[in-house]
């Protein structure tokens, strides 16, 4: 899950950007829309195409907070 995990924290530590971009692919219409069945741990690899959807997810969330700059 470091696909979706980097960005995010990523995102959370930068002062006020005035641009952000996030890297996804078509790959995000395959994923699962649920973390139930994600190894936060780390022993397995998760779902290339579930990462895609929440990076995917975490962008559109990000362009709805409102501009503080």
């Amino acid at each position: 899950m470091v696909n979706i995990i980097a960005p995010y924290l990523l995102t959370a530590l930068l002062r006020t950007p005035r641009r952000l971009a996030y890297l996804s692919s078509a790959s995000h219409y395959g994923g699962q829309p649920s973390t139930a069945n994600v190894d936060w741990r780390g022993h397995r690899s998760g779902s290339y195409e579930d990462s895609k959807l929440f990076v995917t997810t975490l962008a559109a969330a990000v362009a709805r907070l409102p501009r503080t700059c």
